[in-house]
């Protein structure tokens, strides 16, 4: 199993993705706790069953991505010349 970033303490839950397609969650809390993690658990299945939605979500994300392609290409300048001969180390 994969963790990314670093835990400090114990999570209060985790959702769990399998290889044929089912999602479970794991929940250490209680009462108020638990009921907020399942809204969420079952806002998540149900947004990820909306094609619609999966749809306007990688179109937000690319035009995201080409956004910060052109903002980061104008920061640098091209410099002509180079190194001229060979440098040895």
């Amino acid at each position: 199993m994969y963790i990314t970033g670093s835990i400090e303490e114990a999570p209060l839950a985790a959702l769990l993705f399998f290889e044929d397609g089912t999602m479970k969650v794991a929940c250490s809390g209680d009462g108020e706790d638990h009921a907020s993690i399942m809204l969420v658990t079952d806002f998540f299945s149900y947004a990820l069953s909306r094609d619609d939605w999966m749809e306007n979500y990688v179109r937000m994300i690319k035009k995201d991505r080409n956004d910060i392609k052109k903002s980061t290409r104008n920061q640098f300048k091209v410099i002509q010349g180079g190194v001229t001969g060979s440098v040895k180390y």
